[in-house]
């Protein structure tokens, strides 16, 4: 019984990494509701002997501090050059279920602040294809801007990966190719 925990306690040893330290990372909101969560619970399994520092921000913010040395790691969405992609996503419109579109009024928008490639994006689509909106409720939270998409009060552009609801009316399939994919990206 003693060889066997010795054998044991030798592959653990072997095979366990010897990081340690401190780690500064930052990452916009938008993920901490997805995929951010799970990474870093699997990140801290296996680097015990490591700190995190976690850092929420606009990507801008994140990739100019990654570049500036005051961060080790960003997760960004793709808004420049640099980095390496980790994953693609869509954006989606979503909505309440039971969101009612009023054909004769502009569409009702939820989105974030100005500064958010999201409401960009958004903006931008839907001017090229023609549809007019309003913007009714604006948010820096992303729980305020999914609290405003539940309420049914506005349709929104969210990560497919993340949201939890989306249109399932093939009339708001027009508007599907006024939002662009997006890449997650590491620096």
């Amino acid at each position: 019984m003693r060889i066997i925990k010795e054998r044991d306690e030798a592959v653990t040893a072997l095979s366990k990494p010897d990081l340690e330290g401190h780690i500064r990372f930052g990452s916009p909101e938008h993920y901490t509701a997805g995929m951010l969560p799970k990474l870093l619970a699997n990140f801290s399994k296996l680097y015990p002997d490591v700190t995190l520092e976690m850092h929420c921000e606009n990507s801008d913010v994140i990739k100019a501090a990654v570049d500036a040395g005051k961060l080790d790691v960003g997760i960004c969405t793709q808004i420049s050059q640099g980095g390496q992609v980790i994953a693609h996503y869509p954006v989606v419109w979503v909505a309440n279920p039971d969101f009612v579109l009023q054909n004769h009024k502009p569409l009702a928008l939820a989105t974030f602040e100005e500064d958010y490639i999201f409401r960009s994006w958004a903006e931008e689509g839907l001017k090229k294809a023609g549809i007019d909106y309003r913007i009714v409720y604006v948010s820096r939270s992303i729980s305020g801007f999914i609290d405003a998409v539940r309420a049914g009060i506005a349709i929104a552009p969210y990560n497919q990966q993340q949201c939890a609801f989306r249109f399932k009316d093939r009339s708001f399939r027009r508007w599907a190719a006024c939002l662009t994919c997006f890449k997650y990206c590491a620096s």
